[in-house]
């Protein structure tokens, strides 16, 4: 019965609510129903000791546990309480929600556990059963963890061959026994403990040697390694399909004989070989003949460093270092070789080629202290190897001291390489410094480079000069050149060449071997420019103009020389390769081939002087130099000869010489009488052709 509720009317006595009776008959209706549903219908049971819900269901007054033993509910699909105890139910479907634990047996199929990850405990115990089937308790124990931080499973001991185990990328065996030479453990082989899946990249660490086949032993004591082969007959091959790499770390790469005699060590600069080295023994490859390459060239003699015995590859030519000069190789045949020197040295004041050092090479003067932003460059360059590159980061320039032979009062030329990184902004103090004279505005003089409407002027100034002074041309200088493309300097070369010249003090310009339209009458006249004096330098990139207004340029210079004596009177083609760096005159070696010396005459001549020549006397008067090394041809070369020693030294002496291919035959006669000579001796010239 639904609750009976009485009505009390809107207000006191308003006629709308129950009667009293209707009211009372409500009330009991509601009273009945409760002592009926937890009494006998006249006296409530009280405390409540039992619950009739259908048959199973028990409920204690004293403790509050439900017992439900009947098999009436067991497809209950919810149940939910602190404290169940549940006995005789054979399914229980649905979920089953115990914030309290659960105490006593669950059977039947799992059909979802909830689990979450975890990554921090180092040791933790999986679960097992004692059989595949059936309703058994889970187990686990002290000798199988798991470190769920490193994912490392850990076992007393691993049984089983193994040879089923895949996909594993390091196999770690440590502690192995006979069959990786130690003692204790297992029995198998390398071949079969890396047939379990290790097949590369993998690391077997043996506490003993290890030994491969009945050859081979691997054998570590003592910080070293050791590769042993038992059989003496035997040999120890290595190979690779894609090439062997030998890694010291820090120590050398060290190679014995079997005397142990050191015969090859690695060095920081390369390696060292102790003994005789032979190419290409026993190889019978005709295309491809075995050689020896030297790989690297050095461009020129000057600045290529040497140790006795070194042999280096300069110009493209062999050299060989004898402890004080290179001297290049000559073969038996081939062309004279000249070694080019500059004819004008002795007027060379200032020579760099920025290939090795700033220092300059002429007088091996160092820079002045007040250089600043310098620095060598493999890139850009020009000729050789390396560029001197001026004002980088900031603003900075190249300056050599005071020196006597600084002299730019007669002829003069100052020529080189020019390379701009930022071409000049406009004229006077926005113009760009190639070269100047002294950190003295009152004294200064250079060669310097403007932009005026988009193209590049070339202008002197001389500071000394009413003509061509900065207060006297606007603070520009005197123009010297038409007007250049922009591409000329910007982020390209140009060899530069100003000369002055002694007979009259006119200046010209050349730019790129092609003399300026502006100097080429003798236009630009100055003979104003001062003494080189002990408070002046010589700038490079860097020019103070007036006051104390500097100038600057932002770019490279390279392979600059300066010589007293007008080098360029006409347009020439600019060098292709570099400058001189020696010399007073060209040095002639002498033609593979030849042979130089003496035959001192008598009954038993001697030779001395090159080798490959034997002296002995044909007859009286007749001597015979025989070759080691025959020529092709009695015409191959040509012998120039003289008497020496011979008394009296003014005795006229008659030479014939007759020439063969394996000796030449000297005839040695008095002029007077025609008697034979054996005194004295006979130098001897023979030039190869």
């Amino acid at each position: 019965m639904a609750k009976l509720g009485i009505s009390t009317g809107s207000s006191p006595n308003d006629g709308t609510g129950d009667s009293l009776i209707d009211g009372a008959v409500k009330a009991n209706s509601n009273f009945t129903e409760i002592y009926t549903a937890i009494g006998d219908g006249t006296t409530l049971a009280i405390p409540v000791t039992s619950v009739t819900a259908g048959t199973g269901i028990n409920l204690s007054g004293s403790t509050g546990s439900v017992t439900i033993t009947n098999t009436g509910i067991a497809n209950t699909n919810n149940l939910r309480t602190d404290f169940l105890e549940v006995s005789g139910i054979s399914t229980l479907t649905g979920v089953l929600n115990a914030n309290g634990g659960v105490v006593g047996n669950v059977t039947g199929s799992s059909s979802q556990v909830t689990v979450s990850d975890e990554s921090s405990d180092t040791t933790c115990f999986p679960l097992f059963a004692t059989a595949a089937t059936g309703n058994l308790p889970p187990k686990s124990g002290s000798n199988l963890t798991f470190n769920s931080s490193t994912g490392s499973l850990t076992a007393t001991q691993f049984v089983g061959g193994g040879a089923g185990v895949t996909g594993i990328s390091t196999l770690n065996i440590t502690n192995y026994g006979v069959g990786l030479g130690g003692g204790g453990g297992g029995s198998d082989t390398l071949a079969s403990v890396t047939a379990r899946g290790a097949t590369t990249s993998d690391l077997i660490v043996a506490n003993g040697n290890i030994q491969v086949g009945a050859a081979l032993n691997l054998q570590y004591s003592g910080n070293t390694s050791t590769i042993l082969h038992n059989n003496l007959n035997g040999s120890f091959d290595i190979q690779s399909v894609s090439g062997i790499n030998l890694k010291p770390g820090p120590s050398n790469v060290l190679v014995y004989d079997t005397n142990d005699v050191l015969r090859f060590k690695t060095t920081t600069e390369g390696a060292n070989i102790y003994g005789n080295l032979s190419v290409g023994i026993g190889s019978t490859e005709v295309t491809n003949t075995p050689s020896l390459t030297l790989s690297h060239n050095n461009p020129t003699v000057a600045g290529t460093s040497g140790t006795t015995g070194n042999i280096k590859s300069i110009g493209g030519a062999p050299f060989y270092y004898d402890g004080t000069n290179w001297r290049e190789f000559v073969l038996a045949t081939g062309t004279p070789v000249s070694q080019p020197e500059d004819t004008d040295w002795d007027n060379v004041i200032f020579r760099n080629d920025f290939d090795t050092s700033l220092t300059e090479q002429r007088f091996g003067q160092t820079v002045y202290s007040g250089t600043s932003n310098v620095d060598l460059v493999s890139s850009p360059v020009k000729v050789g190897t390396k560029s001197a590159r001026i004002g980088y980061p900031n603003n900075g320039g190249l300056a050599y001291p005071k020196r006597s032979e600084y002299d730019f009062t007669g002829a003069w030329t100052i020529e080189g390489w020019f390379y701009l990184d930022n071409v000049p902004a406009g004229t006077g103090v926005s113009a760009t410094p190639l070269v100047a004279h002294t950190y003295l505005a009152a004294s200064t003089w250079g060669l310097t480079v403007e932009q005026i409407s988009g193209s590049l002027y070339f202008r002197w100034l001389n500071n000394s000069s009413s003509s061509h002074s900065y207060n006297n041309t606007g603070g520009r200088g005197t123009q010297i050149s038409g007007a250049h493309s922009i591409s000329l300097l910007e982020n390209a070369w140009a060899h530069i060449a100003l000369v002055r010249k002694v007979s009259n003090g006119s200046l010209h310009l050349f730019v790129n071997g092609t003399e300026s339209a502006n100097t080429a009458s003798d236009q630009i006249i100055d003979n104003d420019i001062p003494t080189f004096t002990n408070s002046y330098e010589l700038w490079f990139g860097k020019c103070r103009i007036t006051g104390t207004n500097d100038i600057h340029m932002d770019g490279n210079i390279d392979d600059i020389r300066i010589s007293t004596s007008q080098r360029y009177t006409s347009n020439f083609n600019p060098p292709t390769t570099a400058l001189p760096i020696s010399g007073t005159g060209s040095t002639t070696y002498t033609l593979p081939g030849s042979l130089l010396g003496e035959i001192s005459l008598g009954g038993s001549p001697s030779w001395t002087g090159t080798t490959g020549v034997t002296a002995s006397q044909v007859a009286a008067g007749q001597y015979r130099a025989t070759f080691a090394t025959a020529y092709s041809s009695a015409t191959d070369y040509v012998i120039q000869t003289s008497m020496n020693d011979y008394t009296p030294a003014t005795t006229p002496v008659g030479i014939g010489v007759s020439r063969f291919t394996t000796h030449a035959d000297f005839f040695v006669r008095r002029v007077s009488d025609g008697a034979n000579i054996d005194t004295g001796s006979l130098a001897i010239d023979l030039f190869k052709k």
